[in-house]
């Protein structure tokens, strides 16, 4: 089975202009990244696809009266995204998690809570079947990630 490469982000247009080779990474890296990119993209920011993305930040500076509800929102359209957006996985579980988290800037006079968002997909790869993990911490309102 040849080995397939996949273009590593962000895209560096200076290689293609010099006409040397772009840096690579393997099918993992490149699901990882496009997870990321669907995670943070809102529906309607991608001007190629007004479809890419997912509504969570439509919801962002919302009120949250039930977490467990908006987690199960929030976790039915990343899913739908990932579906729709990366068929190299199958058999998708998704898990949500909100919790606040008191940050605190370098000279600790500043604090501030924010929402973070602890995002975890579970998949197998279609090409070998082997179960395939994504973990991704996003603090809300607004977006920002460590």
């Amino acid at each position: 089975m040849e080995k397939v490469s996949y273009v590593r982000l962000p895209f560096r247009a200076d290689k293609l202009i010099e006409k040397k080779e772009h840096p690579v990474c393997d099918i993992k890296l490149s699901i990882s990244q496009n997870l990321f990119l669907i995670l943070t993209t809102n529906l309607g920011e991608s001007r190629f696809d007004d479809a890419f993305g997912n509504e969570t930040w439509d919801w962002d500076f919302s009120l949250i009266n039930n977490e467990a509800i908006w987690e199960e929102k929030v976790s039915r359209t990343v899913k739908q995204a990932i579906l729709d957006y990366e068929k190299r996985l199958f058999d998708i579980e998704i898990s949500i998690k909100i919790t606040q988290e008191d940050l605190v800037d370098e000279s600790r006079t500043r604090h501030r809570v924010k929402r973070k968002l602890e995002v975890n997909v579970k998949g197998k790869l279609e090409e070998t079947r082997e179960t395939y993990f994504y973990t991704q911490s996003l603090f809300l309102s607004p977006i920002s990630y460590d």
